[in-house]
């Protein structure tokens, strides 16, 4: 009698064959794919003639590329500090110079001021003294004045104390202008008379300059 179940059992096993047969090939491809991915890697990482680096030249490669950058890294900063101190320093040398200027021009304003109120001060002091001098100079015309005027005075009474033609001679030898000042201030009679007695000539000027304005 023919037995199903055990009709069935090569089929099974063949199929069983079969999937265990794709999952290598599978596995092979993937190992295969793995591996050239991982020659692609190492290649890229050769030493640039095309041949292959070993594992740990790579790593260490990379390894030697990770402290280069970082070094780059480092040095950029540095140089970026220094840069930036350089900067710094710079631009403090530079308010420093300006302050010392500004400093500089002060203290020369200030001096000009000094010399400017000690000039004032000086000029004040002259002033005051040309102001000075200026009074004693109109107090000694004032007084001049005065003196001639006294003198004048007397000169007028000696003449009016003498007779009219003693008077008239002795003025007829003065000076023009004097003799009109004593004869202007005398009395207007007297002043007559002694005109009266004077030569005519020099009676005609004396009248001539008593009429001018």
């Amino acid at each position: 009698m023919f037995n199903k179940k055990t009709a069935r059992k090569p089929h099974r096993g063949g199929r069983l064959w079969w999937l265990s047969g794709l999952v290598v090939l599978t596995m092979a491809l993937l190992v295969t794919k793995f591996t050239l991915n991982l020659g692609y890697l190492l290649l890229s990482h050769g030493n640039g003639h095309g041949h292959w680096s070993a594992p740990f030249e790579v790593w260490a490669k990379n390894g030697e590329d990770k402290a280069a950058a970082r070094g780059a890294k480092a040095a950029a900063a540095t140089v970026g500090g220094q840069q930036t101190a350089s900067g710094v320093s710079e631009m403090i040398a530079r308010l420093e110079q300006r302050e010392s200027d500004l400093n500089r021009k002060e203290e020369e304003l200030r001096r000009k001021e000094d010399y400017l109120k000690q000039m004032q001060k000086e000029t004040e002091q002259k002033l005051q003294k040309l102001i000075v001098a200026q009074d004693e100079i109109q107090a000694y015309r004032d007084q001049k004045k005065s003196a001639e005027t006294d003198r004048m005075k007397s000169l007028i009474k000696i003449y009016e104390s003498m007779k009219p033609k003693g008077a008239a001679k002795l003025l007829e030898s003065l000076d023009e202008q004097l003799v009109v000042k004593i004869i202007s201030q005398m009395d207007t009679n007297l002043a007559a008379t002694i005109l009266a007695n004077m030569d005519p000539a020099k009676a005609v000027k004396i009248s001539t300059a008593l009429t001018a304005p």
